[in-house]
């Protein structure tokens, strides 16, 4: 009779689903609200972000497993509202703002990862600020500033693909199936609000989603997300697209966790607490990390700021 008991609760332990989960991950050196990442050969790259009097300029190195980031040499300026990509064996960072600079800059620093230094790029043809910068086919694809512009490194050069669909600002980016997939944000115009929300709420996308094609140089919309929101991350895993956190049009910070499934949006486990302003990089294994954010944003950002890094682990890894 034990035997069998002890055979059923094996089969039935076995039966129950695999969980997804969140796990801490070696903290921030700093608090940071703001600052940039992208991964590059099973490592995470992270850098800039909100200081208490300035712009930070810290540049460190995550290498996946390891306990603590590691300091690498600072970016050339001190830069928040910028973006971040990795291609081809270097970190570029790009737009966003200085230190005394009241317009965002066009301004691109690169950084090679085997030789460990920095160097100018090709600054964009205008400045642009929370914007997002994606690896897509070689190339790094720019949003923000009411128009998309792509760099070719082979050509050193960028050059304007059009208007977006609606001007964005705060939106998340990532690529999957070959496509680029610009997610929420807010917009400068033409102004869309939420319905009951305060005259302070972000003049939001909505929840829109677009979806822009590089083969066919055309965009199309991408199914909603439930919930308008800005300041999140988006990062695709081993073939799976998250979406995470960031700020509704009510300016309440979010903690859900929503993935992309069958062309619709499904609830997923959500962060530990609410965070918006972070950074976020894919992991081998299909995981992927959301470091630093805070709980407020403009001036109060700095001062919510959080060390904190989650790992998310997607059932069955």
């Amino acid at each position: 009779m034990k035997f069998a008991l002890l055979a059923l609760a094996a089969v039935s332990l076995a039966a129950l689903p695999a969980r997804a989960d969140w796990s801490q991950g070696a903290p921030l050196e700093t608090p940071v609200h703001g600052a940039a990442a992208a991964a590059a050969d099973g490592a995470v790259y992270l850098g800039g972000g909100d200081g208490l009097l300035e712009p930070r300029s810290a540049f460190s190195m995550l290498e996946d497993g390891a306990e603590a980031w590691i300091a690498l040499e600072p970016m050339p300026v001190g830069l928040t509202a910028h973006a971040m990509a990795a291609l081809d064996g270097e970190i570029y960072v790009a737009g966003g703002f200085r230190k005394g600079f009241e317009e965002p800059s066009a301004s691109v620093w690169i950084y090679n990862i085997a030789e460990k230094r920095w160097r100018d790029g090709p600054a964009m043809p205008i400045g642009r600020r929370s914007f997002t910068l994606t690896a897509l086919d070689g190339q790094l694809y720019a949003t923000g500033a009411d128009r998309l512009i792509a760099f070719d490194p082979d050509e050193g050069m960028w050059r304007d693909l059009g208007p977006e669909p609606i001007p964005s600002r705060t939106a998340a980016a990532a690529v999957l199936d070959g496509k680029l997939w610009l997610i929420g944000g807010g917009s400068r115009e033409p102004k869309l609000t939420v319905e009951g929300a305060p005259d302070t709420a972000v003049e939001a996308r909505g929840g829109r989603v677009d979806v822009y094609d590089p083969a066919t140089e055309t965009w199309s919309r991408g199914p909603d997300l439930p919930v308008a929101r800005f300041g999140h991350v988006a990062v695709v895993s081993d073939g799976a697209l998250h979406v995470v956190g960031g700020r509704d049009a009510y300016g309440e910070t979010l903690s859900d966790h929503l993935v992309l499934e069958d062309g619709a949006w499904a609830a997923s486990d959500p962060l530990p607490a609410p965070r918006a302003g972070s950074a976020a990089a894919a992991l081998p294994g299909g995981r992927f990390i959301v470091a630093g954010g805070g709980f407020a944003g403009g001036f109060f950002a700095s001062f919510t700021a959080v060390d904190s890094v989650e790992i998310f682990t997607p059932a069955g890894r």
